[in-house]
This record gives structure tokens, C-alpha cells and sequence, in this order.
């Protein structure tokens, strides 16, 4: 196993200028063993060179092409050298390999086989003494694998050994079971033999014993002295003297593709080190070059016709073409900073079919470095079992070259042809430079894992910038370009929170443990209420209350969160209430409008906007009874009866729309109908019953149709009926308390009223508060996140609260999968306006749409390049874009965020609760509920109690039943005779009769009736 530097393409170009001084700076590391003062001083001692490794390798059909770096040291360096070399883009990382077991893979052996390879030594696995047991002497005793004992210990195994024992003479072996075989990973991870299902053995072969194929590259030269000129370089300085090669990776990018298509394992090896200066023996060939004395001919011919008085040198324009091109390709080279490079290419067949194939492929490597030959110096491919007669040699030469490879060796030689090449930096990047998935083909673009330029993180803004976002709600850990992560968390401070915030990603991209997130670091970090709206059927509020009791305690979770398992615990909301407004100083009539417009708005939550308007009377008349219902001089006569005009039970809407429709065409009665001391009300009401009987009728059936949406469903009908103001938002406005409406159990229908009545409170309770905002601190903030929103979004009450919200410090965060979903739920004007309200922008892997990619657009990333860096981003990942802190200032460029890591106490998180904690956590948890349903919820239905009358009261009364109509016609026969009436039956004041009967109850120390409870009986 060594360490490598392993790097990933993309599809920036290179830039040619800076890679031969790059690659030439390696030629000054030493190893760092060779750096004493004794061995500097020693004349007769030369730094020990260090030998680099360039590794192309495919594990076969299906696998990737990846390319590593290795040397013997300073790898850290060479990482430096290499990020120098390569875009940005690129990535460059640092991983540990073990080519012997990337090319030598297992094979699938029976277990006769695998006996025959183990005791012939053709297997690489050594088994330890504590993996091998002597077998017992009696056949009939049987030992499992839990009472062996190694032979270490003296141990012994019986025949009848598990199916992971096998026996070779009197040794059994122990074998890996076969659920070692790994599922998500290459065999090629596999270290000891293993046993399948089915009863085979995989086991790796020795590399002694594998019959490899492959290429190597020689240097061939024209003249035996030629090695010193040069092959075609990436750059010429003088292009028309010499050839160039346009672009660097070209040559390696024809090799990629051809190992690509391997269906074997296959690595291609380039091995190099320095080598010693040369400059001398450039000079004297250059000499002979131009003196005629380059050859053993023509030394010996020259010296014949030498003539005394002949110049020591010929002036360069008397050179005839030949010797000037010789020369030239000389001076190209650079002598003093070169290296010696082996290159070679190994691949292991595995079967029959396997080898012809993985033969035909080596043979198709052999041409792809021609295009580098130089006019003096080529490159010259010899299959490693050329040479040879017998098979024998053959097999044997072709194991030197594996063992070559996988020790890093390099071999020279003497002669014209030479299996080593002394390459300058220039002519050494041809075969060493990873080329950008650009040059590739689509294939070979795909089989090197090649990534788009894309892929790579937006640079992080100046730490200048970054300074500005070190306080408020936590989102992320900012990415430089090469993926690196700041050690501190990038947050959205206090004073952008209340431009609201968008989260935007596909199912699976982390936005629940991102929202769970969220809230930790809004309840840490500011001051205010912290509320979130859970309309999936999740366990999302349940893992957000284990993280906080986990982060801040099970006393602290108890104390400050409010947690609403609707339909299980409603919430007390007292929907048709004045009382809370006028209290705060609003006046009635403008009280009165806006309750009116509030029910409007969930009811078009509910239906769609152009649905719930299509009946153009039906929505007035709704309002307008609602202000029937509220008018102080009538209201208690419309719908049933209540002890105050200040509120009312949705029942009683609807019982004045059926008070209405009786009163209506054919037989109408105006008096009837409901009052109102409202002249415009009257007149509506008025105008209704003028209508013909089908135009009356189909006008109450849309009024009786939209408020169906609540009375038909259970739930929403306790929270609409409720009359007792259990739960207010103006009562946590000023605490720093978390509240979770966990929707999920909720039909869609249910969930978005339930969302719209949450949503029109809070509205309510931010526009009547009192206390000033000056009084509070700079972190003060009402935080409102909701999931899954792009139906809510669409919504005027949730366009008001984006829109005004910053004026009362409300933060809304919207997460949702995409934000065409809100143009799908309510019209590209709204999703336009909502996108314009979102200040900071989280986004992960989405389909971008034209309006998000020009919103996210600056001058360095158009549209088109944005909305490609999304769709390549990796699942995990998110793009920021935050607005300036200090106002009129330009905000950074979006950048990339690394997310947070799960919270502690999540279930997924690396330190989930313990079984101790989860079971404190769930007592804790049915505790807070049955508080919260006391304090907070719906009450309870009456109590048959409070609906009968007491036993003590039967004789005060004078009846013989518990029943509480009974009582109460009693009480209204007494009235009437007390006034004289009860002859012709007159009226009686419902409020006498409801004062008198709670009166006996008090006589008697009962509980009297509800208000409520005697309205439902009369």
C-alpha cells in the first residue's frame, strides 16, 4: 500500500506555458535521507535522486480510468507542483493504493483448485497462526469454530469443520465467511480468500504465478548519441525549426480511450527520476556534429582528409541542413535539468476469452506515442513477450515487468534502442499530464470519471467579506475552489434574516436536517420565537426535539418548545375573536375587516384563488355575514346565541346562513333575515333576498360549499368552533420559545387551512404588538421557516408577511424542491414577486429555471453557466447567495457551502440519543403534550357534567330528568309567567333565561352550562 496523489479531470484546458518549468522543478528534490552535513562534505557521496510515478489504471470493463502520483518523497511537494500545473478545477487528492491488488484480482477457485494453488505457492494471501488448526485425530469428533484453538495454542479442529474451514492435509485454513464479500465495493478490496454462497473460493493468485501482458516504450535514436535530442516538445521556441505538440494530454488522451475498452485490469506506468547533468556532453556532440565526427565513419574518414589549417568551428550558415537540424534538436533539450523514464504498460488477463482480448488491446496501445517522434530520437514499443523462444521466457520476462512496475523500477541500457528515455521537462509532459475531459471522447470522457468544470466549488468570497457572516443562523461551511472548508461555520446574521430566506432542493438533498439545523441556530443564536410548519407526514419535529434536547438539554426542551402533533393536540387558536385586537388598541371596524379578509384567505388557501372567486356574490355575502356576526347592536340575535358580540363558533356562521337561506326567496321575510345596525350589510343582505329562487339558491350553495372546506372536517371544526383563546402568538412574541405544528397527519386540504390559520394569527399578532422593536436587542427576530411551501407561498397573507414582514423583524424561510413550483401553484407574477422578496438563497441540485439562473447571475457567471453549475453540483452541496450585511454594499458572489454535519441526538448523526436518552426523551415528550393540550389546546368537549342538570336541582325546579332541555324550558315557562306571557307563548330574553338557569346552578354549588352548551341544546 503507498500513498498517491490522485487526480480528476475536468474540462478546462491546460495551460501549456507553465508546464515544463513545473515539471523541470522537480529535478532539485532530493530523498530526505540524504541530507547530512557528513554526506554533503563527503565528495564521493550524490544525493540520492527520488524516483516519481505517473499511474493511469483501469480495473476493468465498467471501472474508471484514474490517474495517480506517487513518488518516494516529498509528496507534498509534488501536490504543490501539480496544483500549479492544473486548472483549478481539477481535483487533487491524496489516497493510499495497492496496485499489486488492483491488477492481480481475485479469482473464483473450487476447492479442490484452491487446495492445488495453496500448496503449489500460487496464492498471495499468507495465513497467520491464528488462521490455521490442526485437525482432530478422531474422525467422528466435530469442533466448531468457536472451541478450536489456532495452532498457536495448541488447538485442533474436527472434520466436520463450518463451511469456512478447509482442510489441506492435517491443517485446516480459515477462510472468510461469505458475508466478508463486499456489496458496495470491488472485489479488489477483498485481502483474504473467502468463501461464496454458493461454495466456491475467491482468492488472489501470486503475482509469481499471474501471466501478464503488456507494452513498454523504448528510446530509439537514429545514431547511438541521438538519446540526445529531443522527441516533439508541447511548445517549440522557434516553431519552424522544430515541430510542436499544440495542446499537452493529447497523446495520453488516445491511451485513455483504448484503456477504457479493457476488460481486463490494465495499468500504464510512467517511472521517473533526475538525471545527472549533461551540458558537457552536449557541447562536445554538437562539435563533432558540426566537425563531421559524429559517427565511427566519420571520425576515421575525417581524420585521413583533416587538414592542420582548418578552423576549429564552421560559422552556422555554412552548415549544410542535415548537420543544422541535428543541431537544433540538441539545443533543444535542456541537459541540466532532465530525467531518465521508464514507460510501460501491464495488464492480467483473467480467462481465455479475457486474454484475447486484453492481447488485442495491448496491441492497440502500441502506436498511440508515434505522433512524438522526433526527426533523431523516436519512441519504439516492444511487447513484453517478443522477446524470447519458449513459452517459459516469455512468461517470465512478462513477470520481470510486472514486478518492474509494482517496485517503481528503472532499467537501462546501452546501444541505439534503449528501454529508457531522457525526456526534458517539455518532451516529459506528453506522457505524465492527465488530459482534460475536453480532449477526450465522449467514452473515454466517462471511463476517467472526467468531471465538468462545473463540478467544482464556486470560490469562497474574501475573508474580508466572510468576516460579515459570523453571526446568526448557521448554513454551512464555505468551499474554496479546490473543496477545501473554513474550520467556522458561514451564518446569515440577525439583520439579513428578515429579507427572508429561500432553501431550495430535490428529494434526498438534506433539506429536513438542514431546516433541523436552522432551527438550532436560530433558537442559539437570536432572540425571539422560532416557528416551524411541518406539512409532511415525517419525523422531522421528533428529530428536531432530540437534537435540542441533546444541544440544550431535556429540562430546556421542556420549558421552551411548544410542540403541536396535530391532530393528536390542537391548538387553541380563537379564530372569530375581536377581543385580543381591540384589547390592542385596533379599532373594532378595522378588527372586524381584517377577520373577515382572514377566513377569505384560507378559504382561497384552500381552493385556489380563481376557484374560490369564480362565484363573484358567494365571497362578498361571506364577509358580509361574518360582519353580521360581529355587529354590536344585532349580532347576538344573528346565528345562536353567545354571551358576547366580541366572538363567536363557526357553528353559528353557519347556522345565520341557514337563518338566511329560510328567510329567502320563494317565501321570503325580511324579517327573517339577519340584522345588522351596518347600513352596506343590510343592503347585501337585502339585495339577496330580491333574487329569483335558482339565483338565491346557487349563490347560498357557494357560500354553503366554501365553508364546507371546515365544518365537513372534524378537527378543523373543534379549532374553528373554539371560543376560549387557548393559544395567541401575541403571547410568545416577546419569549424565546420554538414552536413545531407538525401537520403530517392532516389531509392536503386540512393542512393548508390549518397553515393558513397559523399564518393569519401571527399576521394578526405582529400588526397589533405593542412593545416598540427599539426596545428589543439587535438580534431580535420572529422566525417563521416552512417546509415543503410552495402551495403557502402563493398565498396573500404569505406575500403581505414577505413583503411587510421586515417591519416587524419577521424572518420567513421558505424550503421547498424547486422554485417553479410556486409559478405551477399560483402564476408567474407571484412566483416573480416571491423570488424578489427572498433575500438569501440556499440551493442545491435542482433544474434551474431562465428566472432563478438571471437572478443568480453576475458578471463573472452568466445564466447559462450558472444554471450548469447546478445541475452538475454534487447531492449534499449548496450554492449561497447572501446580500451585503451593511445596506446600499454589494453582497459576495454566490459560493459554495459544504453542508452542516447531522446535529448530535439525530437518529442519523454520528451520536444519536442512547436507549437512556430515548426513553427519558420519550417521557418527556408525552409530558410537554399533556401540558401543552392544557395550556395551549382545544378544551376538552364539554363534560357531561356541565350539560345535565345536578341531582340537588331536580326539586328547585320541580322535574324528575337530568336532561338539560328540560331545565331549560322549565326556567322559560317561570319567565313567562313572571312577565305575564305565557299564554299566547311570548318571547323571552334568551340572555334571562340563560342568567337564570346559571343562577339555580350556583344555588345548588353546581357548575353551570357553557355558553356554548347552551347554545348547541337551544
Amino acid at each position: 500500500m503507498r500513498e498517491y496523489l490522485r487526480v480528476t479531470p475536468t474540462s478546462e484546458r491546460l495551460n501549456s506555458e507553465r508546464l515544463p518549468q513545473a515539471l523541470e522543478s522537480l529535478h532539485k528534490l532530493t530523498s530526505t535521507d540524504s541530507t547530512g552535513l557528513a554526506d554533503k562534505l563527503n565528495p564521493l557521496h550524490s544525493d540520492t535522486p527520488i524516483r516519481f510515478e505517473f499511474l493511469a489504471l483501469s480495473e476493468g470493463a465498467d471501472d474508471p480510468v484514474e490517474f495517480y502520483y506517487g513518488a518516494d518523497d516529498h509528496l507534498d511537494t509534488l501536490k504543490k507542483r501539480l496544483r500549479s500545473i492544473y486548472p483549478e478545477t481539477f481535483d487533487i487528492e491524496r489516497t493510499e493504493v495497492d496496485v499489486a491488488s488492483r491488477l492481480v484480482q481475485p479469482v473464483e477457485f473450487d476447492r479442490e483448485t484452491f487446495v492445488e494453488h495453496y500448496e503449489s505457492g500460487e496464492l498471495s494471501y499468507e495465513f497467520g497462526p491464528d488462521e490455521q488448526y490442526e485437525r482432530g485425530s478422531d474422525d467422528n469428533s466435530q469442533a466448531g469454530q468457536g472451541d478450536a484453538k489456532s495452532v498457536a495454542d495448541g488447538g485442533t479442529v474436527g472434520d466436520q469443520s463450518p463451511d469456512h474451514f478447509i482442510e489441506i492435509g492435517d491443517t485446516a485454513l480459515e477462510l472468510a465467511p461469505p458475508d466478508a464479500i463486499p456489496e458496495d465495493e470491488p472485489l479488489t478490496t477483498l485481502a483474504k480468500p473467502t468463501v461464496t454462497s454458493e461454495g466456491t473460493i475467491l482468492a488472489r493468485p501470486a503475482t509469481e504465478s499471474v501471466s501478464p501482458l503488456g507494452v513498454r516504450w523504448q528510446g530509439s535514436a537514429t545514431r547511438k548519441q541521438d538519446w540526445m535530442t529531443s522527441l516533439s516538445p508541447f511548445t517549440a521556441d522557434d516553431e519552424a525549426e522544430l515541430p510542436a505538440v499544440d495542446q499537452p494530454g493529447g497523446a495520453l488522451a488516445s491511451l485513455v480511450d483504448h484503456l477504457m475498452e479493457a476488460t481486463a485490469p490494465v495499468a500504464f506506468q510512467v517511472v521517473f527520476q533526475r538525471r545527472e547533468n549533461w551540458q558537457s556532453d552536449a557541447d562536445l556532440r554538437k562539435e563533432d556534429v558540426i566537425d563531421g565526427r559524429d559517427t565511427l565513419a566519420q571520425e576515421i574518414i575525417g581524420s585521413l582528409f583533416e587538414l592542420d589549417d582548418q578552423p576549429e568551428s564552421r560559422d552556422r550558415n555554412q552548415l549544410s541542413d542535415a548537420v543544422a537540424k541535428r543541431v537544433a534538436a540538441i539545443e533543444a533539450t535542456n541537459p541540466k535539468r532532465s530525467f531518465t523514464a521508464n514507460i510501460r504498460a501491464v495488464g492480467i488477463p483473467s480467462g481465455g476469452d479475457g486474454r484475447d482480448d486484453l492481447d488485442e488491446r495491448m496491441q492497440s496501445l502500441v502506436p498511440v506515442f508515434d505522433p512524438l517522434d522526433g526527426p533523431y530520437y523516436q519512441v519504439e514499443a516492444e511487447r513484453l513477450r517478443d522477446s524470447g523462444f519458449r513459452a517459459a521466457t516469455k512468461d517470465r520476462n512478462a513477470r520481470a515487468a510486472l514486478q518492474r512496475l509494482l517496485d517503481r523500477e528503472i532499467t537501462t541500457g546501452r546501444g541505439k534502442t534503449r528501454p529508457e528515455f531522457v525526456l526534458s521537462g517539455r518532451e516529459l509532459a506528453h506522457f505524465v499530464l492527465v488530459p482534460s475531459s475536453e480532449q477526450l471522447t465522449v467514452e473515454g470522457a466517462r471511463g476517467t470519471r472526467a468531471e465538468q468544470q462545473s463540478r467544482n466549488p464556486l470560490p469562497r468570497p474574501h475573508q474580508d467579506l466572510m468576516r460579515e457572516f459570523r453571526d446568526g443562523m448557521a448554513i454551512g461551511y464555505a468551499l474554496d475552489d479546490t473543496g477545501e472548508a473554513e474550520d467556522v461555520p458561514t451564518h446569515i446574521p440577525p439583520g439579513l434574516l428578515p429579507t427572508h430566506f429561500g432553501r431550495f432542493g430535490t428529494t434526498g438533498s438534506g433539506k429536513s436536517k438542514a431546516l433541523i439545523n436552522d432551527m438550532l441556530s436560530l433558537y442559539d443564536n437570536t432572540e425571539g420565537p422560532t416557528i416551524l410548519i411541518i406539512p409532511k407526514n415525517d419525523d422531522m419535529a421528533q428529530n428536531y426535539m432530540r437534537a435540542h434536547a441533546r444541544r440544550f438539554g431535556m429540562t430546556d426542551l421542556e420549558e421552551n418548545v411548544v410542540h403541536f402533533p396535530i391532530p393528536d393536540v390542537l391548538p387553541g387558536f380563537s379564530f372569530f375573536d375581536l377581543e385580543p385586537s381591540m384589547e390592542s388598541g385596533r379599532h373594532r371596524e378595522d378588527a372586524v375587516q381584517r377577520k373577515a379578509d382572514h377566513y377569505e384567505e384560507i378559504l382561497k388557501l384552500v381552493m385556489g384563488t380563481d376557484r374560490y372567486e369564480r362565484a363573484t356574490v358567494a365571497p362578498t355575502l361571506i364577509k358580509t355575514l361574518i360582519k353580521a356576526m360581529f355587529d354590536e347592536e344585532y349580532g347576538r340575535e344573528n346565528g345562536l346565541y353567545r354571551a358576547s358580540t366580541d366572538y363567536f363558533a363557526h357553528r353559528q356562521l353557519e347556522h345565520v346562513v341557514d337563518q338566511l337561506w329560510e328567510a329567502g326567496p320563494p317565501n321570503e321575510n325580511i324579517g327573517d333575515a339577519p340584522r345588522s345596525s351596518d347600513e352596506e350589510v343590510t343592503r347585501t343582505i337585502r339585495r339577496q333576498l330580491q333574487l329569483d329562487s335558482n339565483t338565491f339558491a346557487n349563490v347560498m350553495g357557494g357560500v354553503g360549499n366554501r365553508l364546507a372546506y371546515i365544518s365537513q372536517d372534524t378537527h378543523l371544526r373543534q379549532i374553528f368552533n373554539n371560543t376560549e383563546n387557548q393559544f395567541d402568538f401575541r403571547d410568545v412574541l416577546d419569549e424565546d420559545t420554538v414552536i413545531l405544528f407538525d401537520l403530517g397527519d392532516l389531509r392536503d386540504d386540512a393542512a393548508r387551512i390549518m397553515t393558513g390559520v397559523i399564518l393569519t394569527n401571527l399576521d394578526a399578532a405582529l400588526k397589533d404588538r405593542k412593545q416598540a422593536l427599539s426596545q428589543h436587542s439587535d438580534d431580535y427576530v420572529v422566525n417563521l421557516l416552512v417546509d415543503e411551501a410552495a402551495s403557502v407561498v402563493v398565498s396573500d397573507i404569505m406575500n403581505d408577511l414577505l413583503e411587510k414582514g421586515r417591519g416587524f423583524r419577521l424572518s420567513v424561510g421558505l424550503s421547498m424542491q424547486f422554485p417553479e413550483q410556486m409559478e405551477a401553484e399560483g402564476g408567474r407574477k407571484i412566483y416573480l414577486n416571491a423570488l424578489n422578496n427572498i433575500g438569501s438563497s440556499l440551493i442545491g441540485k435542482i433544474n434551474v429555471d431562465r428566472e432563478l439562473a438571471r437572478a443568480m447571475a453576475h458578471e463573472e457567471m452568466d445564466p447559462t453557466d450558472f444554471a450548469n453549475r447546478i445541475r452538475s453540483l454534487p447531492r449534499g452541496e449548496w450554492i449561497a447567495s447572501l446580500p451585503s450585511p451593511t445596506f446600499g454594499e454589494t453582497g459576495p458572489y454566490p459560493f459554495s457551502l459544504e453542508p452542516l454535519p447531522i446535529p448530535p441526538g439525530h437518529p442519523e448523526s454520528e451520536s444519536p440519543l442512547t436507549e437512556r436518552e430515548e426513553e427519558q426523551f420519550t417521557e418527556t415528550l408525552s409530558s410537554m403534550h399533556e401540558d401543552i393540550s392544557d395550556e395551549h389546546g382545544v378544551p376538552a368537549a364539554t363534560d357531561a357534567s356541565t350539560t345535565r342538570t345536578p341531582t340537588d336541582g331536580h326539586e328547585v325546579l320541580d322535574i324528575g330528568s337530568d336532561d338539560l332541555d328540560v331545565a331549560i324550558a322549565t326556567v322559560v315557562r317561570s319567565l313567562q309567567l313572571r312577565e305575564g306571557c305565557r299564554e299566547e307563548n311570548g318571547w323571552v330574553a334568551v340572555e334571562a333565561v340563560d342568567d337564570e338557569l346559571r343562577r339555580l346552578f350556583d344555588d345548588v354549588d353546581a357548575e353551570p352550562p357553557s355558553y356554548d352548551a347552551l347554545a348547541d341544546i337551544r
